[in-house]
């Protein structure tokens, strides 16, 4: 890693406070991920292209100092995964990552990076050194919060509160909706048959279960009429009068739309994965599915919202309570749109839990 004159300088100029972890204790210390890590997490994915995944939770010692929990154990440290190329890091990738992370440091509280050899110090000086530990981190950035960014008590998250305000229920949506037409690129023998629009009643929906980040070209067989992409972007796949086999028993009057990434359950854990990552839901998706509730609603007459797991037994998670809550829910709350009530399902479907109509996580 091999920092531009600009931010080595921007780095220097900084003090971040170190908050060393507390006492290993056998695992008594250990916590889980903290506010800030989460949300600073989802920014980075939302934000920055090329990333396999961010995990960095994991209940250990300090592999620099045995008596120490390690900053993985009190939910305070990620680790943004970046495939190497040829056995190397890849810079194109995580070199603008690292360097967003440097010149924001003080602004959202990150007291310690390493990447690909060199590691960055909040208050040890010089700022930038080698790295000389075990781990090159040639595959992934470490990267540390200090316990004010972890609490979200810095300016970069107090900021980010204000938007916060588009996941309450009834906050607006996005009434500059960025609509990519990929219906020409989309395979055709996805298309069924044709129908008549005026069929059409009801949005599904649903999650990918994987992210390929926010290229518009990497979605194209995904089997849904719409897919809403991290940063907002909604790409039109397959026209609103193709029948699609996507949301089962709902296939004839539906419509569906594919939030791209492995999101959640109400426990926190995400489909496997250690092969999909798992992901959060953006403040850009949730503007974008609102926006396009509203879209429906006024060029095809939608009068229904409803969830994948309705139709599939199989799709228990499908779209999550995130997506169903601020989305879904939003619909019905504020616009009277219906989704069959409490208990409605068809086939091996299940019906929407009552924990997903008042999720607040």
């Amino acid at each position: 890693w091999s920092l531009p004159t600009e931010v080595r300088a921007a780095g220097d100029a900084l003090t971040v406070r170190y908050d060393s972890p507390p006492a290993w204790a056998n695992g008594a210390n250990c916590t889980s991920y903290t506010d800030g890590a989460a949300e600073l997490r989802r920014h980075i994915l939302a934000t920055f292209p090329g990333i396999t995944s961010i995990g960095g939770y994991k209940c250990r010692a300090n592999s620099a100092n045995p008596s120490e929990t390690s900053v993985h154990g009190v939910g305070r440290a990620l680790d943004v995964m970046i495939s190497p190329v040829n056995g190397r890091a890849n810079s194109t990738i995580g070199d603008p990552i690292a360097n967003w992370l440097v010149r924001n440091a003080a602004e959202i509280g990150v007291q310690y990076i390493i990447w690909n050899r060199v590691r960055w110090s909040g208050s040890r000086m010089p700022r930038v050194a080698p790295y000389g530990g075990p781990n090159p981190h040639t595959d992934h950035i470490h990267v540390e919060l200090n316990l004010d960014g972890a609490r979200r008590r810095t300016p970069w998250f107090q900021v980010r509160r204000v938007g916060q305000h588009e996941f309450d229920a009834e906050s607006s949506p996005s009434s500059n909706l960025n609509i990519v037409d990929r219906t020409a690129y989309s395979p055709k023998d996805k298309r069924k048959k044709i129908r008549k629009i005026d069929e059409v009643y009801a949005l599904v929906l649903h999650q990918s279960g994987f992210s390929r980040g926010n290229d518009t070209s990497r979605y194209d067989k995904v089997t849904g009429h719409f897919a809403i992409l991290p940063n907002g972007t909604i790409l039109q796949l397959h026209p609103l009068t193709a029948y699609l086999y996507a949301s089962n028993g709902f296939n004839k009057g539906s419509v569906a739309v594919e939030f791209v990434g492995n999101f959640p359950n109400t426990n926190g854990k995400c489909y496997q994965p250690e092969k999909f990552g798992c992901h959060q839901v953006t403040i850009e998706q949730i503007q974008a599915g609102r926006g396009l509730v509203l879209h429906l609603m006024k060029t095809i007459g939608l009068t229904h919202v409803l969830a994948h797991r309705q139709s599939s037994g199989s799709r228990g998670n499908d779209p999550g309570p995130d997506i169903w809550y601020r989305v879904g829910q939003w619909a019905v709350n504020k616009h009277g749109l219906k989704d069959g009530g409490p208990g409605f399902k068809v086939q091996s479907g299940k019906a929407i839990p009552d924990s997903w109509r008042s999720w607040k996580a």
